[in-house]
């Protein structure tokens, strides 16, 4: 019989409408069905060691969340889930797709990659921006603690992340989700699949979801440029029958975010000049942060994905590869901080906006003394510039795989891994005039928002790995395991930066270290701070650079099911994050604005800088080694 179900929610802020039918004699294929009374709810299934086991056999820390969780829970973004599962945590900071997840304390940089695997049916994901996006038709999340370099690879120092999603089964299934809340948030799901015919059935997801953001900007006088945000996408899914032993599962996805970025605030902490002005030592817990920039922020992300994936039972093993392609496209631009910094006060656009107020009085601290003007960060007006950075991936990737039955004393896998990975990464700053802006990594001087700085680098990394596992019954309930893996993976990258295309001098402070700021200069200034440097003055291009790193991952654990449903388990393993390169010119950055400074103490101490030698463009590898001790149980009864 076909089911509709309506539930309205309402609260004294927002009012919340979801419309559900279910068309289908059964549950949504791969959610689990609703436990009858009497009856014992389903086992957890996971796959944290690359083959289905029971969450209560596996020797590892894991969180696991059914579909059923997934719906009680309200389980919409990667954000939902994480800040529901113990020893983990998250920032999201810049962007749409910068979302920084911490693992029992280990976490990771922006521009970096990952510190954990993330497995999306099956098929390990190389894009670090692939984890914050809407979470449409997932049926469930398993979240992984630990170093899992033995099983998983790369960037797995600190766990992984396992995602399926809905899966076309051999009978129609459909469903389809509407909301509205305050803020003008809306948000659709929609879920089609049928057989075809013969061993063919298909399936298509379709969502959106949309809001203004909770933030307003006071200046502007808008209510939906700040932390807005919109995405939509869709995503069908193929899967055919082979016979009776094997099966291919064809994805692809596709899906573009436009929402706000760098939605910082910022005051000033100058404990020195706090003497002089209150203003400039503020209590960061009862200043009245307010949003206020004049360039309301962009962000633009498109995502494509296609994948293949196969299964065979063969008489010895279960045969699986795959073969992934991933393209994202990803920029924002938005209002920068130099305005703190007086890097354009001496600019005329500057120096219009001080003198008219820019419609309204400047905020605190604000002080006037011709071109020594002194502002906020993000402030309403043109003295701030603006910033504008870029992420673009191309990956593709492959893996094969041999996994033997479960059901024996002797288990095994192994398997090979290659991933070929492209990203172009732009960092830049310039003047704001007032005309509008190009959302290109380069703004000549007779461009509306020249660019004063700029960071434009192709990185490439060519990643193989092989890998196995062998687990053995040594007694009846006791299994010894070994996990081996090596990764290799080579980098480098490239430099677009032209030494010929210098910039005015007075736009900013990105003068040559013996060049005064100011206009009515002479001075050459380049784009990038390697070409300021004298030491480089004769080159005409910054060197590219490459280097490949390596890594054994071994893990071993030991598991005692002293009881039918108890365990105790140990286990030690090793992760794994190549190292790689900075965009170039970072160092040259570092030494010419700190290179030489000297700190004033209060009491009138002079300090030199420390030395900057060991700033460089290189970083180095990262190797997270632990040993893990636990006891797993089932202490609930789990009929109803």
């Amino acid at each position: 019989m076909d089911r509709v179900r309506a539930t309205l929610l309402s609260t004294s802020t927002s009012l919340l409408l979801f419309v559900s039918p279910i068309f289908a004699g059964d549950a949504p294929s791969g959610a689990a069905a609703p436990a009858k009374a009497g009856e014992e709810l389903a086992e957890v299934v996971i796959t944290a060691r690359q083959r289905a086991e029971r969450l209560v056999d596996a020797p590892v820390a894991v969180d696991a969340f059914t579909a059923q969780d997934i719906k009680l829970a309200g389980i919409e973004r990667p954000q939902d889930f994480i800040s529901l599962t113990p020893g983990v945590s998250f920032v999201k900071t810049a962007e749409a797709g910068d979302l920084q997840v911490s693992i029992r304390g280990m976490n990771t940089g922006r521009d970096t990659e990952t510190n954990f695997a993330f497995v999306v049916d099956g098929v390990l994901q190389t894009n670090p921006y692939a984890l914050s996006q809407e979470l449409s038709g997932v049926t469930k999340i398993q979240v992984v603690k630990g170093p899992q370099g033995a099983i998983y690879g790369r960037n797995a120092v600190a766990g992984a992340i396992i995602i399926d999603t809905r899966k076309p089964g051999t009978a129609f299934d459909a469903d389809f989700t509407l909301g509205y809340a305050n803020h003008d948030s809306q948000k659709a799901n929609f879920w089609i699949a049928s057989p075809l015919g013969g061993a063919v059935s298909a399936g298509v997801n379709a969502f959106y979801t949309k809001t203004n953001g909770f933030y307003s900007n006071s200046f502007l006088d808008c209510d939906s440029c700040v932390d807005y945000y919109k995405e939509y996408g869709v995503a069908p899914r193929v899967i055919v029958k082979l016979a009776d032993n094997g099966e291919l599962d064809l994805k692809a996805k596709y899906s573009k975010v436009s929402s706000g970025a760098i939605n910082f605030n910022a005051i000033f902490g100058l404990p020195a000049l706090g003497a002089l002005n209150p203003d400039f030592f503020q209590n960061v817990n009862a200043h009245p942060f307010k949003y206020i920039s004049n360039i309301v922020p962009q962000n633009e992300q498109v995502n494509e994905q296609l994948s293949v994936k196969g299964d065979w039972k063969l008489d010895v093993a279960t045969l699986t590869a795959w073969v992934a392609y991933n393209d994202q496209s990803n920029f924002f631009l938005t209002d920068g901080t130099s305005a703190a910094f007086g890097l354009y006060a001496a600019t005329p656009w500057c120096q219009a906006d001080i003198t008219n107020q820019v419609g309204a009085p400047l905020p605190s601290p604000t002080f006037y003394a011709g071109a020594n003007s002194i502002l906020p960060a993000y402030s309403p007006s043109r003295c701030d510039g603006y910033q504008y950075q870029q992420r673009d991936q191309q990956d593709a990737s492959v893996e094969i795989r041999l996994t033997s039955p479960g059901a024996r004393r002797f288990r095994w896998l192994g398997g090979l891994y290659y991933a070929d990975i492209k990203r172009h990464v732009v960092v830049s700053q310039g003047g704001d005039k007032g005309l509008g802006f190009l959302e290109q990594a380069l703004v000549p001087t007779s461009g509306p928002n020249p660019t004063d700085l700029l960071y434009d680098d192709s990185f490439h990394s060519k990643v193989a790995a092989v890998f196995g596992q062998i687990a053995y019954d040594v007694l009846p309930r006791l299994e010894g395991a070994l996990a081996l893996r090596y990764d290799s993976e080579k980098r480098s990258v490239d430099n677009n930066v032209p030494k010929d295309n210098p910039q005015t001098p007075g736009f900013g402070a990105f003068a040559a270290p013996d060049c005064p700021a100011g206009p009515g200069n002479n001075c050459t200034v380049y784009l990038n701070p390697y070409y300021n440097l004298p030491a480089n003055a004769g080159a005409t291009s910054i060197p590219g650079r490459s280097d490949t790193f390596s890594q054994f991952e071994p893990k071993v654990s030991l598991d005692w099911k002293f009881m039918p449903e108890w365990a105790a388990y140990t286990s030690w393993g090793v992760g794994f994050r190549s190292g790689g390169f900075n965009s170039s010119g970072s160092a040259a950055t570092v030494n010419l604005f700190y290179g030489g400074l000297h700190y004033v103490a209060p009491n009138g101490t002079v300090t030199a800088t420390p030395s900057l030698s060991d700033v460089n463009d290189e970083y180095k590898k990262e190797v997270s080694r632990a040993a893990e001790n636990g006891v797993k149980d089932e202490l609930l009864d789990l009929s109803r």
